[in-house]
Protein backbone atom coordinates (compact mmCIF):
# COMPACT_ATOMS: atom_id res chain seq x y z
CA UNK A 1 0.00 0.00 0.00
CA UNK A 2 1.51 3.40 -0.92
CA UNK A 3 1.67 6.28 1.29
CA UNK A 4 -1.04 7.84 -0.31
CA UNK A 5 -3.60 5.25 -0.35
CA UNK A 6 -2.68 4.79 3.17
CA UNK A 7 -3.58 8.26 4.22
CA UNK A 8 -7.31 7.83 2.36
CA UNK A 9 -7.53 5.36 5.55
CA UNK A 10 -7.14 7.26 7.98
CA UNK A 11 -9.77 8.56 10.23
CA UNK A 12 -10.51 12.44 9.40
CA UNK A 13 -10.13 14.79 12.33
CA UNK A 14 -10.33 18.68 12.93
CA UNK A 15 -7.84 20.07 15.82
CA UNK A 16 -8.88 23.77 17.11
CA UNK A 17 -6.34 25.59 19.02
CA UNK A 18 -4.74 29.26 19.39
CA UNK A 19 -1.31 27.88 20.62
CA UNK A 20 0.01 27.44 17.17
CA UNK A 21 2.68 25.37 19.14
CA UNK A 22 0.54 23.11 20.48
CA UNK A 23 -1.19 21.91 17.31
CA UNK A 24 2.06 21.20 15.27
CA UNK A 25 3.19 19.34 18.72
CA UNK A 26 -0.49 16.83 18.03
CA UNK A 27 0.15 16.92 14.49
CA UNK A 28 3.80 15.41 15.52
CA UNK A 29 2.38 12.75 17.79
CA UNK A 30 -0.51 11.48 15.54
CA UNK A 31 0.06 11.95 12.12
CA UNK A 32 1.06 8.45 11.40
CA UNK A 33 -2.76 7.24 12.88
CA UNK A 34 -4.93 10.20 11.50
CA UNK A 35 -5.47 12.50 8.69
CA UNK A 36 -5.17 15.75 10.53
CA UNK A 37 -6.09 19.11 9.83
CA UNK A 38 -4.93 22.67 12.52
CA UNK A 39 -7.34 25.56 12.56
CA UNK A 40 -5.48 28.09 14.81
CA UNK A 41 -9.10 30.42 14.87
CA UNK A 42 -12.81 29.68 14.96
CA UNK A 43 -13.25 31.07 11.65
CA UNK A 44 -10.34 28.85 9.98
CA UNK A 45 -11.93 26.08 11.61
CA UNK A 46 -15.23 26.71 10.22
CA UNK A 47 -13.77 27.26 6.78
CA UNK A 48 -12.42 23.63 7.19
CA UNK A 49 -16.02 22.12 8.06
CA UNK A 50 -16.99 23.41 5.16
CA UNK A 51 -14.85 23.04 2.37
CA UNK A 52 -12.89 19.92 3.26
CA UNK A 53 -15.04 17.73 5.24
CA UNK A 54 -17.06 15.72 6.88
CA UNK A 55 -14.76 15.23 9.94
CA UNK A 56 -15.13 12.04 11.88
CA UNK A 57 -13.98 14.41 15.21
CA UNK A 58 -13.61 17.77 16.25
CA UNK A 59 -11.15 18.59 19.05
CA UNK A 60 -11.09 21.71 20.14
CA UNK A 61 -9.52 24.37 23.67
CA UNK A 62 -11.62 25.29 25.71
CA UNK A 63 -10.43 29.40 25.69
CA UNK A 64 -10.33 30.46 22.12
CA UNK A 65 -10.39 34.19 21.67
CA UNK A 66 -12.60 34.90 19.75
CA UNK A 67 -15.59 32.08 20.58
CA UNK A 68 -15.28 30.00 23.62
CA UNK A 69 -14.93 26.13 23.20
CA UNK A 70 -18.20 25.29 24.34
CA UNK A 71 -19.48 27.56 22.10
CA UNK A 72 -17.84 26.95 19.19
CA UNK A 73 -18.76 22.98 19.65
CA UNK A 74 -22.18 24.17 19.70
CA UNK A 75 -22.16 25.67 15.92
CA UNK A 76 -20.50 22.64 15.31
CA UNK A 77 -22.97 20.29 15.96
CA UNK A 78 -25.34 22.46 14.26
CA UNK A 79 -23.21 22.92 10.90
CA UNK A 80 -21.89 19.27 10.80
CA UNK A 81 -24.07 17.29 13.57
CA UNK A 82 -22.54 13.82 12.92
CA UNK A 83 -19.16 14.94 13.69
CA UNK A 84 -17.45 13.55 17.40
CA UNK A 85 -17.06 16.65 19.61
CA UNK A 86 -14.37 16.42 22.03
CA UNK A 87 -12.67 19.18 24.37
CA UNK A 88 -8.76 19.90 25.16
CA UNK A 89 -7.69 22.60 28.23
CA UNK A 90 -6.52 23.36 31.27
CA UNK A 91 -9.20 24.49 33.00
CA UNK A 92 -10.63 21.29 34.72
CA UNK A 93 -13.21 22.78 36.48
CA UNK A 94 -16.31 20.83 37.37
CA UNK A 95 -18.83 23.48 35.81
CA UNK A 96 -16.50 23.63 32.43
CA UNK A 97 -16.86 19.89 31.55
CA UNK A 98 -20.89 20.12 32.85
CA UNK A 99 -21.20 23.24 30.17
CA UNK A 100 -19.48 21.22 27.54
CA UNK A 101 -21.53 17.65 27.53
CA UNK A 102 -24.80 19.39 28.19
CA UNK A 103 -24.77 22.30 25.79
CA UNK A 104 -22.60 20.94 23.22
CA UNK A 105 -22.86 17.44 23.70
CA UNK A 106 -19.25 17.06 24.04
CA UNK A 107 -18.42 12.90 24.00
CA UNK A 108 -15.28 13.81 25.78
CA UNK A 109 -13.07 16.19 27.89
CA UNK A 110 -9.56 15.72 27.93
CA UNK A 111 -7.04 18.05 30.02
CA UNK A 112 -4.08 19.31 29.33
CA UNK A 113 -1.35 18.04 29.47
CA UNK A 114 -2.32 14.81 27.65
CA UNK A 115 -0.60 11.68 26.98
CA UNK A 116 -0.42 10.66 22.92
CA UNK A 117 -2.04 7.18 24.66
CA UNK A 118 -5.10 9.35 25.94
CA UNK A 119 -5.68 10.95 22.87
CA UNK A 120 -5.68 8.30 20.43
CA UNK A 121 -7.58 6.26 22.37
CA UNK A 122 -10.25 9.11 23.09
CA UNK A 123 -9.96 9.33 19.26
CA UNK A 124 -10.33 6.33 18.63
CA UNK A 125 -13.73 5.86 20.52
CA UNK A 126 -14.41 8.61 18.73
CA UNK A 127 -14.28 7.59 15.30
CA UNK A 128 -15.78 4.13 16.55
CA UNK A 129 -19.15 6.63 17.70
CA UNK A 130 -19.07 8.34 14.41
CA UNK A 131 -18.98 4.92 12.43
CA UNK A 132 -21.60 3.66 14.47
CA UNK A 133 -23.67 7.06 14.37
CA UNK A 134 -23.29 6.98 10.40
CA UNK A 135 -23.77 3.35 9.91
CA UNK A 136 -27.13 3.63 11.48
CA UNK A 137 -28.59 6.54 9.20
CA UNK A 138 -27.51 5.09 6.42
CA UNK A 139 -29.68 2.28 7.11
CA UNK A 140 -32.40 4.22 8.12
CA UNK A 141 -31.76 5.97 4.96
CA UNK A 142 -32.31 2.80 2.37
CA UNK A 143 -35.11 1.40 4.79
CA UNK A 144 -37.33 4.37 4.55
CA UNK A 145 -36.34 6.08 1.46
CA UNK A 146 -36.94 2.16 -0.34
CA UNK A 147 -39.77 1.98 1.27
CA UNK A 148 -41.30 5.30 0.04
CA UNK A 149 -40.53 4.87 -3.09
CA UNK A 150 -42.46 1.41 -3.42
CA UNK A 151 -45.66 3.56 -1.49
CA UNK A 152 -45.13 6.50 -3.96
CA UNK A 153 -45.13 3.79 -7.03
CA UNK A 154 -48.12 2.35 -5.82
CA UNK A 155 -49.79 5.61 -5.92
CA UNK A 156 -49.09 6.81 -8.89
CA UNK A 157 -51.79 3.79 -9.94
CA UNK A 158 -54.19 4.94 -6.84
CA UNK A 159 -53.99 8.21 -6.99
CA UNK A 160 -52.05 9.52 -10.03
CA UNK A 161 -52.42 13.79 -9.76
CA UNK A 162 -50.84 13.15 -5.78
CA UNK A 163 -48.13 11.06 -7.25
CA UNK A 164 -46.85 13.92 -10.01
CA UNK A 165 -46.88 16.33 -7.44
CA UNK A 166 -44.44 14.59 -5.04
CA UNK A 167 -42.28 12.74 -8.63
CA UNK A 168 -42.19 16.80 -9.74
CA UNK A 169 -40.73 17.75 -5.89
CA UNK A 170 -38.63 14.63 -5.64
CA UNK A 171 -36.83 15.96 -8.71
CA UNK A 172 -36.37 19.53 -7.67
CA UNK A 173 -35.26 18.87 -4.28
CA UNK A 174 -32.59 16.61 -5.69
CA UNK A 175 -31.11 19.79 -8.09
CA UNK A 176 -31.62 21.88 -5.23
CA UNK A 177 -29.58 20.02 -2.74
CA UNK A 178 -26.72 19.16 -5.54
CA UNK A 179 -26.52 22.85 -6.03
CA UNK A 180 -26.24 23.91 -2.36
CA UNK A 181 -23.96 20.63 -1.47
CA UNK A 182 -26.71 19.41 0.88
CA UNK A 183 -25.12 15.72 1.98
CA UNK A 184 -28.65 14.19 3.24
CA UNK A 185 -31.53 15.29 1.19
CA UNK A 186 -33.13 12.05 1.90
CA UNK A 187 -34.96 13.35 4.74
CA UNK A 188 -36.33 16.12 2.39
CA UNK A 189 -37.09 13.79 -0.04
CA UNK A 190 -39.26 11.95 2.30
CA UNK A 191 -40.82 15.46 4.15
CA UNK A 192 -41.95 16.46 0.43
CA UNK A 193 -44.22 13.42 0.10
CA UNK A 194 -45.87 14.02 3.09
CA UNK A 195 -45.98 17.76 2.91
CA UNK A 196 -48.02 17.37 -0.97
CA UNK A 197 -50.44 14.68 1.26
CA UNK A 198 -51.13 17.42 3.84
CA UNK A 199 -51.71 19.89 1.12
CA UNK A 200 -54.00 17.84 -1.15
CA UNK A 201 -55.75 17.02 2.04
CA UNK A 202 -57.05 20.78 2.29
CA UNK A 203 -60.14 21.61 0.77
CA UNK A 204 -59.82 22.89 -2.92
CA UNK A 205 -60.83 26.44 -2.06
CA UNK A 206 -58.77 26.79 0.42
CA UNK A 207 -55.75 25.88 -1.25
CA UNK A 208 -56.91 28.15 -4.49
CA UNK A 209 -56.94 31.05 -1.79
CA UNK A 210 -53.66 30.04 -0.43
CA UNK A 211 -52.65 30.78 -4.03
CA UNK A 212 -54.70 34.33 -5.10
CA UNK A 213 -53.80 35.30 -1.31
CA UNK A 214 -57.41 35.67 -0.62
CA UNK A 215 -58.40 36.02 2.80
CA UNK A 216 -59.67 33.09 4.59
CA UNK A 217 -62.64 32.92 6.73
CA UNK A 218 -62.55 31.80 10.62
CA UNK A 219 -63.47 28.14 9.82
CA UNK A 220 -61.17 27.84 6.78
CA UNK A 221 -58.50 29.42 8.86
CA UNK A 222 -59.17 26.88 11.88
CA UNK A 223 -58.81 24.27 9.31
CA UNK A 224 -55.51 25.63 8.39
CA UNK A 225 -54.00 26.38 11.42
CA UNK A 226 -54.36 22.63 12.92
CA UNK A 227 -52.76 21.40 9.86
CA UNK A 228 -49.33 21.28 10.43
CA UNK A 229 -49.61 20.41 14.51
CA UNK A 230 -51.66 17.02 13.25
CA UNK A 231 -49.19 16.12 11.00
CA UNK A 232 -46.08 16.75 13.33
CA UNK A 233 -47.47 14.26 15.51
CA UNK A 234 -48.55 11.86 12.84
CA UNK A 235 -45.11 11.73 11.78
CA UNK A 236 -43.03 12.28 14.54
CA UNK A 237 -44.39 9.11 15.90
CA UNK A 238 -42.52 7.41 13.63
CA UNK A 239 -39.09 6.41 15.13
CA UNK A 240 -36.11 8.68 14.15
CA UNK A 241 -38.59 10.74 11.86
CA UNK A 242 -38.35 13.84 13.96
CA UNK A 243 -36.73 16.51 11.50
CA UNK A 244 -39.08 15.24 8.88
CA UNK A 245 -41.60 16.06 11.19
CA UNK A 246 -40.31 19.40 12.15
CA UNK A 247 -39.65 20.49 8.24
CA UNK A 248 -43.43 19.94 8.36
CA UNK A 249 -44.89 22.09 10.94
CA UNK A 250 -43.14 24.70 9.72
CA UNK A 251 -43.65 24.13 6.17
CA UNK A 252 -46.44 26.77 5.85
CA UNK A 253 -44.49 29.42 7.69
CA UNK A 254 -43.94 32.58 5.22
CA UNK A 255 -40.75 34.15 5.77
CA UNK A 256 -41.60 37.62 7.75
CA UNK A 257 -43.33 35.33 10.10
CA UNK A 258 -46.58 35.53 8.68
CA UNK A 259 -49.02 32.34 8.06
CA UNK A 260 -49.06 29.08 10.54
CA UNK A 261 -48.23 28.21 12.99
CA UNK A 262 -48.49 30.71 14.84
CA UNK A 263 -45.33 32.61 16.56
CA UNK A 264 -42.26 34.34 16.38
CA UNK A 265 -39.83 32.34 14.09
CA UNK A 266 -39.23 33.84 11.06
CA UNK A 267 -36.45 34.53 8.82
CA UNK A 268 -33.54 32.53 8.74
CA UNK A 269 -34.39 31.12 12.36
CA UNK A 270 -37.20 28.87 9.91
CA UNK A 271 -35.48 25.82 9.08
CA UNK A 272 -33.96 26.00 5.83
CA UNK A 273 -35.25 22.49 4.79
CA UNK A 274 -39.15 24.23 5.86
CA UNK A 275 -38.17 27.07 3.58
CA UNK A 276 -37.26 24.73 0.66
CA UNK A 277 -40.33 22.69 0.89
CA UNK A 278 -42.36 25.97 1.43
CA UNK A 279 -41.22 27.59 -1.85
CA UNK A 280 -41.61 24.59 -3.68
CA UNK A 281 -44.57 23.25 -2.40
CA UNK A 282 -46.56 27.18 -3.61
CA UNK A 283 -44.86 26.91 -6.73
CA UNK A 284 -46.07 23.91 -8.27
CA UNK A 285 -49.74 24.94 -6.79
CA UNK A 286 -49.33 28.49 -8.81
CA UNK A 287 -48.68 26.30 -12.15
CA UNK A 288 -51.55 24.50 -11.09
CA UNK A 289 -53.83 27.11 -10.64
CA UNK A 290 -52.40 29.64 -13.18
CA UNK A 291 -50.88 27.17 -16.25
CA UNK A 292 -47.71 29.58 -15.93
CA UNK A 293 -44.35 28.40 -16.85
CA UNK A 294 -41.92 27.62 -13.70
CA UNK A 295 -39.13 30.16 -14.57
CA UNK A 296 -42.12 32.87 -14.74
CA UNK A 297 -44.11 31.64 -11.84
CA UNK A 298 -40.36 31.94 -9.97
CA UNK A 299 -39.45 35.19 -10.94
CA UNK A 300 -42.81 36.43 -8.72
CA UNK A 301 -42.01 34.73 -6.30
CA UNK A 302 -38.87 36.11 -6.17
CA UNK A 303 -40.64 39.39 -4.95
CA UNK A 304 -42.67 37.99 -2.61
CA UNK A 305 -39.96 38.69 0.06
CA UNK A 306 -42.37 38.65 2.68
CA UNK A 307 -43.32 35.08 2.11
CA UNK A 308 -40.24 33.04 0.44
CA UNK A 309 -36.43 33.33 1.23
CA UNK A 310 -35.49 35.52 -1.48
CA UNK A 311 -31.84 33.78 -2.04
CA UNK A 312 -33.49 29.82 -2.21
CA UNK A 313 -35.96 31.13 -4.91
CA UNK A 314 -33.33 32.59 -6.85
CA UNK A 315 -31.05 29.43 -6.94
CA UNK A 316 -33.91 27.57 -7.59
CA UNK A 317 -34.52 30.26 -10.41
CA UNK A 318 -31.16 29.65 -11.87
CA UNK A 319 -31.66 25.48 -11.72
CA UNK A 320 -34.70 25.73 -14.20
CA UNK A 321 -33.11 28.32 -16.41
CA UNK A 322 -30.07 26.03 -16.60
CA UNK A 323 -32.32 22.89 -17.34
CA UNK A 324 -33.77 24.59 -20.24
CA UNK A 325 -30.98 25.04 -21.63
CA UNK A 326 -30.27 21.22 -21.33
CA UNK A 327 -30.03 18.43 -24.61
CA UNK A 328 -33.02 19.35 -26.63
CA UNK A 329 -35.58 16.70 -26.94
CA UNK A 330 -38.66 15.81 -29.23
CA UNK A 331 -41.74 14.15 -28.99
CA UNK A 332 -41.75 10.55 -30.21
CA UNK A 333 -45.15 8.41 -30.20
CA UNK A 334 -45.01 4.57 -29.60
CA UNK A 335 -47.33 1.86 -28.82
CA UNK A 336 -47.84 0.86 -25.11
CA UNK A 337 -45.82 -2.53 -25.59
CA UNK A 338 -42.81 -0.47 -26.17
CA UNK A 339 -42.77 1.20 -23.23
CA UNK A 340 -39.53 0.51 -20.64
CA UNK A 341 -37.95 2.12 -17.40
CA UNK A 342 -36.76 5.23 -18.04
CA UNK A 343 -38.34 6.92 -20.92
CA UNK A 344 -39.62 9.89 -20.12
CA UNK A 345 -43.45 10.16 -20.44
CA UNK A 346 -45.15 13.18 -21.99
CA UNK A 347 -48.83 12.14 -22.42
CA UNK A 348 -50.95 10.82 -19.68
CA UNK A 349 -51.21 7.20 -19.50
CA UNK A 350 -55.00 5.99 -19.60
CA UNK A 351 -57.14 3.43 -20.45
CA UNK A 352 -59.60 2.97 -23.71
CA UNK A 353 -62.04 4.19 -21.61
CA UNK A 354 -60.35 7.44 -19.98
CA UNK A 355 -59.05 5.90 -16.31
CA UNK A 356 -55.74 7.73 -15.98
CA UNK A 357 -53.11 5.10 -15.04
CA UNK A 358 -50.22 7.79 -15.09
CA UNK A 359 -49.73 11.21 -15.30
CA UNK A 360 -47.64 12.79 -17.85
CA UNK A 361 -44.03 14.69 -17.47
CA UNK A 362 -42.38 12.04 -16.03
CA UNK A 363 -39.76 8.96 -15.95
CA UNK A 364 -41.22 5.35 -15.96
CA UNK A 365 -40.32 3.58 -12.98
CA UNK A 366 -39.75 -0.48 -13.45
CA UNK A 367 -42.69 -0.33 -10.29
CA UNK A 368 -44.88 1.59 -12.23
CA UNK A 369 -44.59 -0.50 -15.75
CA UNK A 370 -45.40 -3.40 -13.95
CA UNK A 371 -48.39 -2.26 -12.08
CA UNK A 372 -49.84 -1.35 -15.43
CA UNK A 373 -48.31 -4.55 -17.23
CA UNK A 374 -51.67 -6.23 -17.29
CA UNK A 375 -53.46 -3.37 -18.95
CA UNK A 376 -50.61 -3.25 -21.11
CA UNK A 377 -51.24 -7.22 -21.75
CA UNK A 378 -54.76 -6.74 -22.06
CA UNK A 379 -54.66 -4.03 -24.94
CA UNK A 380 -56.89 -1.76 -22.93
CA UNK A 381 -54.27 1.15 -23.13
CA UNK A 382 -55.38 3.98 -25.06
CA UNK A 383 -52.43 4.81 -27.63
CA UNK A 384 -50.30 6.08 -29.08
CA UNK A 385 -48.24 6.97 -26.16
CA UNK A 386 -46.16 10.33 -26.14
CA UNK A 387 -42.24 10.03 -25.00
CA UNK A 388 -39.51 12.44 -25.32
CA UNK A 389 -36.55 11.35 -27.01
CA UNK A 390 -33.21 13.48 -27.47
CA UNK A 391 -33.07 15.25 -30.85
Amino acid sequence: MTAASASKTKPKVLFVDDEVNILHGLKRQLHRSFEMDLADTVDQAFEFIEKSGPYMAVVSDMRMPDLSGTEFLKQVASAAPNTVRLMLTGNADQKTAVDAVNEAGVFRFLTKPCSKEEMTEALNAAVKRYQTNTAEQLLLKKTLVGSMDLMTSILSIANPELFGRIANMKKRIKSLAEALNVADSWSLEVAAIFSQVMIISLPADIREKLVKDTPLQDEELEILQALPERYRKLVGKIPRMEPVADTLYFSLKNFDGSSVPIGNIAGKKIPASARILHILSDLQERQIYTGKAEITVLSEMREETNKYDKELVERLRTLAILDSQNQPMVEKEIPAYSLEPGQFIISDLRTINGRLLLLGGQQMSETQLNLISSYIANGTVAEPIKIAVPK
